[in-house]
């Protein structure tokens, strides 16, 4: 049954006028693209901003694709054939003149409200602007994309919400293209990942918990090309491990291998599951060595978790000769808790509010990812446990 989407259109005055100077281009790369085109080019109207433009590279389509770009006169389009998708958006960047750039792909749409919530950020001086992602199956089932943003995080592609699944869950300055250079044309899987990994090595990432695209993953479309988008993965990762601090080195090489088993065992059934079971209990074990090289080698750290469990983190760093300096956590009302100064994350804009402490542990098992990402977003890159 084919699925209708609805786009109404946002008011323009959601839309702050100060921002109005900003001009942002759309690129969607296409071929035979007729079943879902519309829902792209339709959400990018409906954002209800007058700034914009929408540029379709179109890869020579031989299906109606071609005569739904006409019918909608704002497009700049052209369609001629390209050596794949890398090449394709490659065109769209050398046509675009947006202060910001969203790339977004014939089959995904933005959601209601995109441009009006990263565009502050933007005018605050932002480079590159993460946000959410709905990931869509065909049979209407999904899952939200939270990524996280920092580095060591991007990388372990095989966790869960490590990194944007959706280049429409991004925007950036076109500065950024200057900076790291275009997609390559050699990568037809991967080419949005090795991107961002260039991109965040150069910039700091906003991160925003805003849904901003929906990403359908339909039988049929480049997305389900699982098995060689993986091999990208496996190849392209290691590239960059050179840039992380050595512990984080050592824990992403354990990791990586006990993955790479994985893949080796898929066709013997279930051992595959006893090498998940292995792979779970390694990735727990890396998070007590983390704790356990925090306690021993580390003297300044802050705790998060005002709480009875962060009490008995206290305690256990008084004993190894460790200095927390302060506890941190979200919504707080008092000052201080266990003698300590008490923080609250909320108001912790970016890295200075931690300028003077080496690691921080996590005393809150139930939100810990959430956490991570929150303490991601302001730009600590110092280790997390």
């Amino acid at each position: 049954m084919e699925r209708t989407v609805r786009f109404d259109k946002q008011p323009a005055g959601q839309i702050d006028t100060k921002m109005s100077g900003l001009f942002i281009s759309v690129i969607t790369p296409s071929l035979n693209s007729a079943r879902y085109i519309k829902d792209a080019i339709e959400s990018v109207l409906s954002q209800g901003y007058p700034n914009f433009e929408h540029i379709v590279v179109d890869g020579g389509s031989t299906d109606e694709t071609l005569e739904i770009l006409k019918s909608y006169p704002h497009l700049k389009w052209i369609s001629e054939p390209d050596s794949g998708q890398s090449d394709a958006m490659n065109k769209g960047f050398s046509m675009c003149r947006g202060d910001i750039v969203v790339y977004l792909n014939s089959d995904d749409y933005l959601e209601p409200g995109a441009f009006s919530a990263v565009l502050p950020y933007f005018e605050r001086g932002g480079k590159f602007v993460v946000g959410n992602v709905r990931v869509l199956s065909e049979n209407g089932t999904f899952w939200i994309n939270e990524p996280h943003v920092d580095f060591s995080s991007m990388l372990r592609w095989w966790r869960f919400n490590s990194f944007c699944y959706n280049p429409g869950g991004y925007f950036f300055l076109k500065e950024v293209l200057d900076t790291v250079g275009l997609f390559d044309t050699q990568n037809h899987y991967t080419m949005d990942w090795d991107f961002l990994l260039r991109s965040a090595l150069r910039y700091k990432f906003c991160k925003i918990d805003v849904l901003l695209a929906t990403y359908r993953r339909f039988d049929g479309t480049k997305s389900k090309e699982n098995i060689c988008f993986e091999n990208n993965l496996f190849t392209f990762s290691k590239v960059y491990w050179k840039y992380l601090p050595v512990f984080e080195r050592v824990k992403i090489f354990i990791e990586f291998n006990c993955i790479d088993i994985i893949r080796f065992n898929r066709f013997i059934g279930k051992a595959a599951h006893f090498v998940y079971f292995v792979k779970f209990q390694i990735i727990d074990t890396m998070e007590f060595l983390e704790r356990f090289f925090i306690l021993n080698f580390v003297k300044n750290i802050a705790i998060f978790g005002a709480s009875p469990e962060g009490e008995k983190f206290l305690i256990k760093c008084r004993r190894k000769s460790v200095d927390v300096k302060f506890f941190i956590d979200i919504s707080v009302e008092a000052d201080s808790f266990n003698g300590l100064p008490l923080y609250d994350l909320n108001k912790c804009t970016d890295d200075r509010c931690f300028a003077d402490i080496d690691a921080i542990l996590i005393a809150d098992s139930k939100r810990k990812n959430k956490i991570k990402r929150m303490l991601d977003s302001t730009g600590f890159k110092k280790p997390i446990a």
